[in-house]
């Protein structure tokens, strides 16, 4: 039982390099998926969501290969803040994306496996809830016990002022077309984007579309 954590912490490397494949493949999955389960879309500068994830991931796979443990914690926990952002984002909309959901467990897992004590917390008990995500050392550029909050921050801000995102999905953003039915001529068919609609409500709505398309093409 307690060699589980140091089988852990020997391997951890490798066991993040798998997680941030795991990641990658369920944002690729999630990419080539053009129907309902494109539940959420978003971007940051213009840049798809999906394809930053995925190339974040590599940049974490980049750094785990290379036994680069700081930069790898550091980008983690920037990923905790991001993932914040996102996770109130689906809230306010109530609206949940499973893939979306999948890789922010994956990130969390990634982040639980690289999780060290703060060395800070030995020395100063008060400073506790600053380091409470950890810590990271970057000595060649003179930054020592650096806490990770504050990685997880900048990720939640970076987020917050670049991400736009949406809630449609795909087939609420196609354009109106028309459907001919025998004996009634032509009708336009709306799909509509109203997740939360039960899908009676939805076939009354587009049976009264259907009904004044028929009316005005009679007059």
């Amino acid at each position: 039982m307690f060699r589980l954590p140091q089988m852990i912490k020997k391997y951890r490397n490798i066991i993040t390099i798998i997680l941030s494949l795991a990641g990658i493949g369920i944002m690729a999955y999630y990419n080539n998926c053009d129907t309902e389960c494109s539940y959420l879309k978003g971007d940051i500068l213009g840049i798809d969501l999906k394809w930053i994830g995925m190339i974040y991931m590599a940049a974490v796979i980049l750094f785990a290969a290379c036994n680069q443990s700081s930069f790898v914690r550091a980008l983690l926990a920037a990923g905790l803040g991001v993932e914040v952002h996102l996770y109130a984002f689906q809230i306010k909309n109530d609206v949940y994306c499973p893939f979306c959901l999948a890789f922010s467990v994956v990130l969390i897992l990634a982040f639980i496996i690289n999780y060290e004590l703060p060395s800070a917390w030995r020395e100063q008990r008060s400073r506790m809830w600053l380091y409470f995500l950890g810590e990271v050392e970057f000595p060649f550029i003179g930054l020592r016990k650096l806490p990770l909050l504050l990685f997880s921050l900048l990720g939640y801000l970076t987020i917050l002022f670049t991400f736009s995102g949406s809630v449609t999905p795909v087939y609420g953003q196609n354009a109106p077309h028309s459907i001919e039915e025998p004996d009634k001529g032509l009708y336009e068919v709306i799909a509509l984007a109203d997740l939360k609609s039960k899908p009676e409500e939805n076939r009354i709505k587009m049976n009264i579309a259907k009904e004044k398309k028929s009316e005005s093409t009679h007059s």
